[in-house]
This record gives C-alpha cells, structure tokens and sequence, in this order.
C-alpha cells in the first residue's frame, strides 16, 4: 500500500511539472508569433505616433533682388537738406522727393548766372565776327602776321645763340672740372705717391686716407730717419711696401729733403707753415677746388637748361600768336566764312550746354 501511494505522488509532481513546460514554451510562441517586425537599424531609432502639424523646413543662402530699381540722383554735387518722401510710399515722375540746402542752392543759382554771362559773351563774339570785314581790318590783320612772323624768327635766333652761348659756358665750366681733378690727383702723387684711380677721383681726401689706413702723423714720424740731423737714413731710403698704398720711398725723400717744414695738420691757425707745408690743408685745399668747380659745372648746366626752356616758352607762343594772325587773315577775306567762324559757333554750344 505504501508502494502504490508513493507512485501515485510521483506521478502527480510530474504532471505538474510537465503542465509548466508546456505553458512555459506556449507562452514563448505565442509572443514570437505576435510580436511586430521593427527592421531598425544600429543607427536609428522607433518613435512613438502622437497626432500634430508635419512641418518640413528647408534653409538656403541667396541675395534678395528688386524687380524694379531707381538710382535718385541729383544733376548737380550737394547737401541734402530734406528727404520728402519715406520707404514704401509710392512716387510719380516729377515728385520732389528731396531738396539740397540753402549754400547748394546759392551755388547753382551763381553758377547758372556766370553760365549765362558766358553764352551772351559768345553769342555776341560770334555776332561780331560775322559782320563784314572791312579792307582796312584786313590790312590791319595782314600787317599782324608780318609782325608774329617777325617775333618767332626773333625768337628762334635768341634760342640758336642761347644754345651757343651756354656751350661755351659749359666748356669753360668742363675745363675747369678737369683742371681741378688734374691737380687732386697730383697732390696725392706728389706727397704719397699715390695715383689716384677714376672712382677714387670722387672720394673726399680723409675717407680716402682712413680707407688706405694712412695717419699722416704716424707717416712722418716713422719715414724720418733717427741718424741724422736731418732725419735722413743712414741706411738710405726705404724700400717700398707693395701691402700699403702709398710709397714709403716717395714719402721718404720728401720728408728728408723737402726745404721746409712739414706737418701732417695745421691745427687752430689753418694755413701753412712759413715756408712750409700742412699735409692735411694741402689735400683738403685741393678737395675744394674740385667741388666747387663741380658745383660751378652743375649750375652752369641748369641755367643753361632753365634759359633754353623759357626761350623754347617764348618760341612756342610765337608760332602760337603766328598761326592765330594767319587764320584771322584767312577769315577776314573769306568774310566769316572760315575756321574761325566754326569755333566761334563751337563756343556758343558749349556755353549753352553748360547753362
């Protein structure tokens, strides 16, 4: 009896068991079957469904243009005192939108008087020039052409002897310039021995001794001999250095023979020793001269430049003053007929189109 009771409990707990399996994987179907297909991607998301406005909005760049534009100008340059008119209103032709200032107006209004005194210049210059010519304003006119014709051949010879004269000038002033430059370079070949090349023609005498490294005291005291009462070598004269640009050799029988007194600079009195010589006055004396025959050559070349100029002034109005006498001529016996009477006509356009 106990057997048959303890199969009878196992088989109830089995049931039971088997039930729940059987519910459990029921339930699990059933959720498959009826669950909704998503298909969402890793990089999307499900949102809910609510009921609204669908607004879709798009975002572009661009100018915004007028279909129809005016540019509002003034015929005349101005203040602006009064803007009549105000954005969005709606104008016709011939509204006054605008108005300049009281100084604008004065201005224009004397503008437009002076305007008009110019028309009546010319309306009566044009009026004047179409009445008969007589013979004697002919004549007159005929004796003014001879007379222009007279002052431009005047003036065309000034020009021709101003250009010889001033050449003359100029040689002279050239001839100078050389002679100057002749006795620069001697200076530095007769005290140093030194030729000067052509660049260095050009160089003030210090910068030229500071470049070569001479000190013009050191030269003297070291080119004298110590052996003689007259600082002359013993040994004789020294040979010459090819390091240095000057001639030691040079520099030596000057300073042991030169009959005077030599010094390199002349110190507050500015002038040579009697009977003597100052190195550094020598060459700046010569530097001097040189500069001032360049400047006497550069200004004899501007006034010649300068005359010629106002010559060429005065033979250009000549010809000018010439060509008016001829076509006053021409005109006068054509009786108004001519050139001028077209430029008379042209001046009075022109002062109309300015008023």
């Amino acid at each position: 009896m106990n057997l048959l009771r303890s199969l009878k409990s196992w088989r109830t707990v089995a049931a039971v068991v088997g039930l729940l399996v059987i519910a459990g994987i029921a339930i699990v179907v059933y959720s498959r079957m009826n669950a909704p297909e998503t298909g969402v991607a890793e990089d999307q998301q499900l949102v809910s469904v609510r009921r609204g406005d669908l607004i879709d909005q798009v975002s572009v760049s661009g100018t915004v243009s007028f279909p129809e534009r005016e540019n509002m100008t003034f015929g005349s340059d101005g203040v602006v005192e009064d803007v009549l008119v105000t954005e969005g209103k709606r104008v016709s032709a011939g509204d006054v939108i605008a108005t300049l200032d009281a100084e604008t107006v004065a201005r224009l209004e004397r503008e437009v008087t002076e305007a008009r005194v110019d028309l009546r210049d010319a309306e009566k210059a044009l009026e004047d020039f179409l009445k008969p010519a007589t013979d004697l304003a002919v004549a007159l006119a005929r004796q003014q052409v001879v007379d222009a014709e007279k002052a431009l051949e005047d003036a065309q010879k000034a020009l021709e002897d101003l250009d010889a004269e001033h050449l003359d000038k100029i040689e002279a002033a050239q001839d100078d310039v050389d002679e100057q430059e002749e006795k620069y370079r001697d200076i530095f070949t007769a005290w140093l021995g030194v030729t000067l090349e052509e660049h260095e023609v050009v160089t003030a005498p210090n910068d030229l001794l500071t470049r070569w490294g001479v000190n013009l005291e050191e030269l003297l005291i070291e080119t004298v001999g110590a052996d003689s009462a007259r600082g002359i070598y013993s040994r004789g004269a020294p040979a010459d250095d090819p390091a240095t640009r000057w001639s030691e050799t040079v520099v030596y029988g000057i300073v042991n023979f030169y009959p005077g007194e030599i010094v390199a600079a002349c110190g507050s009195t500015d002038a040579h020793p009697l009977n003597g010589h100052c190195l550094q006055k020598g060459f700046d004396d010569a530097w001097n001269a040189l500069t001032t025959a360049r400047d006497a050559f550069g200004d004899t070349i501007t006034a010649r430049d300068t005359a010629i100029r106002e010559a060429q002034t005065k033979l250009d109005a000549a010809r000018e003053k010439r060509d008016e006498m001829l076509l006053a001529v021409s005109d006068a016996s054509e009786g108004g007929e001519g050139y001028a009477r077209q430029l008379k006509e042209a001046e009075v356009v022109t002062a109309q189109v300015a008023l």
